[in-house]
Formats: structure tokens, C-alpha cells, sequence
């Protein structure tokens, strides 16, 4: 009987040890993502080795700690109240916080204010990506009425009439006078070493295996199998910095549309009672 017994209980611990290890076999299976595969996806998340700083704006320190100092200081706005830090406030993910980004009023803008975490990685800048860097930003706020109002000129003004500003651009430049474009290359190359802090998961790609839990595991493998959520969502920063129609748009928002000829039009069309004028200047005229 006792034989028995134990034969009996053999056969059980070996069926649950059979079981144990078919399910931790199939987990990935289910998701869509093999054991195996998950080490060749996990490549995929690692971060880059570096900033990429362009040739014709390259880091330097003085650069960096001039674009920190413009950043932060408000007499880069008309009233001499908001600064770039106004919107894109470090405590707040360097962005603000709000569904809607506040102007110089006090009324809601027409956008959000996108972060600036990883934005050196970003290839096509603004809601609708008509930037093509970041030196091509810095101005539009600025200089907007609705934002922080300062006209160019007035600008350049304000900052030659400061010695340490003054003093601070020859270090950066090696330039005489103050001009615009060092004004955008000194804020682009501050703003593109704004970058994220590590997260567990960024430690569990580097292979630090209890950094996340076996659940998140799974979780990996379902966001990048069966999931799909990796088609959009993807690379170390969880984007394809592309632009996706997701169906949330309202009245004349149409994204890069707006860029379009097609865009265009479509938005004139909305306006008059004909496409006569619309066309006009674009690829149909």
C-alpha cells in the first residue's frame, strides 16, 4: 500500500512538473513571441550610443550652457514674464501638463505642449511636423503674439545690451555681434541633451533579468507578438516618430494635412462655395 502510495505521488509531482514547465514553454508561444525571439526583440530597445548633434550645430559646453541660460530666462518673452520653462517645465516632463498649452492671455492654444524628453531623436518637429530641426523651432514661440510675443529685432537688442550675454556668445561663437541663428543653434543644443531618465525596463534590456516582473515579461512578449502594439509603439523611446490618423480629429484639425496642397484645398473648400479659388497656386492650378 505505502508502494502504492508513493508511486502515486511520483506521478503527480511529475505531472505538475510537466505542466509547469509546457506553460513557461508556450507564454511566448500564446503571445505571439517565442522564448527565442524575445532576446532578438530586446536588441530593439536598446538606447542609442549617443546625442545626435548635426554637423553644422555640433555640441560644445559653452553652447550647451548658453541655451540652458536662454532657456530659462524670461526676458526672451515681450512682457519679460515667460520663458521657454513656462511651457516646457522640468518638473512637469519638461511639457506642462495641460490638454491644452497656455498663451500669453491665458487662454488655451490651439495644441498641447510636446515634451522635450528625447525630442534630439525626433526627425520632423511639431504637431503637424513641419519643422525639420530644432534650430527651426526656437523662433516660432518667440516670437507669436499669442506665446511669449518678442520680436526679433527687439531680441537680439535685449541680449546686446547684457555683458554677460554678450560675453557668453563670443564663448559659444567666436562671433562679434549677437544674431539669430546663434540664438536657435545655442537652444537647440541645450534642448537636445534633455533626455529621459532609465526606467526598470531599460535595466531589464540590459540584462539585469529582476528588473521587471515575470508579468511584465509577458507583457513584452504580447506588445510585440500578438499585440501588435510594437508596429506603432516601437525602438527605445515606444515611438516611430511617425504621424498616425487615429480617428480623434475635429473640425479643420487635420494633421500634416495642412501641409498638403490636398490639405489645402480641403480646408479652402470648407470656407467658400467654391473650389475655383482653392486650386488656384496649387498642384491643380
Amino acid at each position: 500500500m505505502e508502494a502504492c502510495y508513493r508511486i502515486s505521488t511520483f506521478w503527480k509531482t511529475a505531472a505538475i512538473i510537466g505542466t509547469v514547465v509546457f506553460a513557461v514553454s508556450t507564454i511566448g508561444q500564446i503571445a505571439g513571441v517565442t522564448l527565442a525571439d524575445r532576446a532578438a526583440l530586446r536588441e530593439k530597445y536598446h538606447w542609442p550610443a549617443k546625442i545626435p548633434y548635426p554637423k553644422d550645430d555640433p555640441y560644445s559646453e559653452a553652447k550647451f550652457k548658453l541655451g540652458r541660460m536662454l532657456f530659462f530666462d524670461p526676458i526672451l518673452s515681450g512682457s519679460e514674464s515667460r520663458s521657454c520653462a513656462n511651457c516646457h517645465n522640468p518638473g512637469l516632463s519638461w511639457a506642462d501638463g495641460r490638454p491644452r498649452a497656455i498663451g500669453l492671455t491665458q487662454e488655451p492654444l490651439p495644441v498641447r505642449t510636446p515634451t522635450l524628453l528625447g525630442v534630439a531623436w525626433i526627425p520632423k518637429l511639431g504637431w503637424n511636423g513641419r519643422f525639420r530641426d530644432l534650430e527651426s523651432v526656437a523662433m516660432t514661440p518667440i516670437t507669436a503674439p499669442q506665446m511669449m510675443n518678442l520680436p526679433e529685432t527687439l531680441l537680439i537688442e535685449r541680449l546686446s545690451a547684457i555683458p554677460a550675454y554678450v560675453d557668453a556668445f563670443k564663448d559659444a561663437f567666436r562671433e562679434a555681434e549677437i544674431n539669430l541663428r546663434e540664438i536657435e543653434q545655442a537652444l537647440a543644443t541645450f534642448e537636445r541633451s534633455i533626455v529621459p531618465t532609465r526606467a526598470p525596463f531599460d535595466q531589464w534590456i540590459n540584462d539585469d533579468r529582476t528588473a521587471i516582473s515575470k508579468s511584465a515579461e509577458r507583457g513584452f512578449d504580447l506588445f510585440n507578438g500578438k499585440a501588435n502594439c510594437a508596429a506603432c509603439h516601437s525602438g527605445w523611446a515606444f515611438t516611430d516618430a511617425s504621424f498616425h490618423d487615429i480617428g480623434t480629429a475635429k473640425d479643420d484639425d487635420i494633421g500634416r494635412g495642412k501641409l498638403s496642397d490636398l490639405g489645402k484645398v480641403a480646408l479652402c473648400i470648407q470656407d467658400t462655395d467654391t473650389a475655383r479659388r482653392c486650386t488656384a497656386g496649387t498642384l491643380y492650378a
